[in-house]
């Protein structure tokens, strides 16, 4: 394998045959640096400061838990073998959810694109010009 330098193609020759590539021209990335280190402390920062408000009593830790009360939870549901059991129960009302709004939506939206008393009732409650 050969390259030319200073241009802005590379020539291969492989065993079965040549080709010409055009070089890129994205950067490769160092395995370290400072802007992925700045996302990974933000979402430290960010943690921390989601504890502090929690222990110190700034939020109300009932409607706002703090992050060790979850991963205390997690590891005591995960040992006790709720957690599956919690997540089907979960991800079932998820999906229950999503199917009743998509049946209204793609009803809704079918009858207000398809007839002509569903495309004034939106606009029926009152003037938006």
């Amino acid at each position: 394998m050969s390259n030319v330098q200073g241009s802005e193609y590379i020539l291969f020759n492989d065993a079965e045959r040549s080709r010409v590539v055009k070089k890129s021209k994205t950067k490769k990335s160092a395995p370290f640096s400072y802007h992925k280190f700045r996302r990974y402390l933000s979402c430290v920062a960010l943690l921390v400061l989601w504890q502090l408000s929690c222990s110190l009593g700034l939020v109300n830790t009932s409607i706002f838990v703090s992050p060790m009360t979850v991963l205390h939870t997690m590891k005591t549901e995960l040992f006790t073998g709720n957690l599956s059991t919690n997540l089907y129960v979960s991800l079932s009302r998820i999906v229950l959810g999503f199917s009743f709004a998509l049946i209204a939506g793609v009803t809704l939206g079918l009858w207000a694109g398809l007839t002509k008393i569903g495309e004034d009732y939106p606009f029926s409650f009152g003037d938006i010009t």
